[in-house]
């Protein structure tokens, strides 16, 4: 009898672990197939010839703040100094710093006419937070980019998924921002990281 037991025991760890791998290898395929649809969706709108430039542009914004956590990544790149602004101040920032990053990222897509982003591999590095490498190949330019996305999944649906961080060619966007960030904030200057996240806005729209 004790031995049936066992064996019982066995077969049921045994179960849990392949429903346990099929269900990581499931989520890792939605992350995948959600990076993948994401970029198609970029590659077809800027591909349109019946579109403006203009609309284009709208439309990609709306992707890149609908798909991106633009907050969170501006809380993180404030890091320590987060905590030290007054809450009026942490809105204006995210306000601007969103504006900032849409128009730091969003023209960079006009480029990619010639462009085809192949799925390498898509891996949960811990729960319901995944880690996407994609090749991006530049057929124009004869490139080949290596941008890996990290993004968190906050729901059951496939659309709940988010980008927190985009790494091309190791380059983590997250970290640069907040070198970059906490550089400007090290003497407290509020007011002059507002000033400079406005004029690099203004210079990367022109």
């Amino acid at each position: 009898m004790q031995l049936i037991k066992n064996y019982i025991i066995r077969i049921c760890f045994i179960f849990t672990i392949i429903i346990a791998n099929i269900s990581f290898a499931t989520a890792s395929n939605d992350a995948a197939n959600y990076i993948n649809d994401l970029a198609e969706r970029v590659i077809n709108i800027v591909k349109k010839t019946d579109l403006e430039e203009k609309e284009k542009e709208s439309i990609l914004n709306e992707i890149f703040i609908q798909n991106v956590d633009v907050k969170w990544i501006g809380r993180f790149a404030m890091g320590k100094f987060w905590r030290r602004i007054t809450p009026d101040q942490q809105e204006k920032f995210l306000t601007i710093y969103s504006d900032y990053l849409t128009g730091l990222y969003v023209p960079n897509f006009r480029k990619y006419t010639g462009n085809k982003v192949k799925i390498v591999n898509a891996t949960e590095v811990r729960p319901n937070e995944f880690l996407v490498q994609t090749l991006l190949t530049d057929s124009t330019n004869n490139l080949e980019i290596k941008i890996n996305y990290m993004i968190i999944k906050n729901g059951n649906d496939f659309d709940d998924f988010i980008i927190f961080d985009i790494i091309a060619e190791g380059v983590s966007l997250i970290t640069t921002q907040r070198a970059e960030i906490n550089s400007t904030m090290s003497n407290n200057d509020f007011n002059g990281l507002i000033n400079l996240l406005i004029r690099k806005t203004a210079s990367s729209s022109k």
